[in-house]
């Protein structure tokens, strides 16, 4: 076309095989998962299309609110836990103490492990039969504990599990945004009078918020599609107390290979995460 700058194009020529990439791995299974929910699968054999069949079937599935509840607790406890506990030792390892690269590298090491090698560690050290926790308890005269079998402790403890293995994941994010403060914010604060609450309350906290945003976000997407830890501590048991949503999609599609099923367990799941993600995006625009 006479007169066209074509230069105006090449941004997006030069992004085609980005959104090419991602159309391939995200966009197209996201529109096969669709097409199986609403549809009769047999293993991974399409059968016929059955409409809203398995969401009506979801509805009515004891099991699914179950694991709903579990998946609500899992996260609720794991978020209460990691982020205040984030912050505080963000805040400490930002600061100047003695054998800060050692305490780093204790603190941030359980996040190189993955999830499977962290359900071994702890699955061993809460064993019942021969576990160092209950040599521990043992030697107080208590050596009756039930631990990963115990349907009321049985989810405390894969949540300490699941804390110890991604707490430092916003430790790292809170502790980076931490120190990018200009130094002279909190020098001014000082000689003005304030105090170390005052100081983290006024400076810190609302320049670090866009980036605990972040940390909220990828912790919630983190927990609520978690599957291995848990099926590898605890399977989902006793009697469903670990059974979360992930979890239970995860059997129904893998284990009892009800693949339709599973896939609109999947959608659900998918609208759980966008309304958390949304809720986060909207508290902290207004915040900050």
């Amino acid at each position: 076309m006479k007169g066209y700058n074509y230069n105006r194009l090449l941004p997006y020529v030069l992004l085609l095989p980005t959104f090419i990439l991602v159309a391939l791995v995200a966009a197209y299974p996201i529109i096969v998962s669709l097409i199986y929910s609403l549809s009769k699968m047999r293993y991974l054999k399409f059968e016929r299309f059955v409409g809203l069949e398995n969401y009506v079937r979801i509805m009515g599935d004891q099991g699914f609110w179950q694991s709903l509840s579990v998946s609500l607790k899992y996260y609720g406890l794991s978020i209460a836990i990691v982020i205040p506990l984030g912050l505080l030792l963000a805040t400490l390892l930002s600061s100047k103490v003695k054998f800060l690269t050692l305490f780093r590298t204790i603190i941030f090491l359980p996040w190189v492990l993955s999830q499977t090698i962290t359900a071994l560690i702890w699955g061993w050290l809460l064993n019942e039969n021969f576990g160092p926790i209950l040599w521990i308890f043992s030697k107080f005269g208590n050596d009756n504990i039930s631990f990963l079998s115990d349907v009321n402790n049985a989810l405390p403890l894969v949540v300490l599990a699941n804390v110890w293995n991604s707490c430092p994941f916003a430790i790292i994010f809170l502790m980076s945004a931490i120190q990018s403060i200009p130094e002279e914010l909190n020098e001014a604060a000082k000689i003005d009078g304030a105090n170390t609450f005052q100081k983290f309350n006024k400076i810190t906290l609302p320049l670090i918020m866009p980036t605990l945003s972040v940390v909220f976000i990828q912790l919630t997407l983190l927990y609520f599609n978690m599957v291995t830890l848990i099926f590898v501590m605890t399977g989902g048991g006793p009697l469903g107390s670990t059974s979360t949503l992930s979890l239970y999609t995860f059997q129904h599609a893998f284990q009892f290979w009800n693949t339709s099923y599973a896939a609109a367990l999947t959608f659900l799941l998918l609208v759980i995460n966008l309304l958390f993600a949304g809720l986060y995006v909207r508290l902290f625009r207004v915040q900050y």
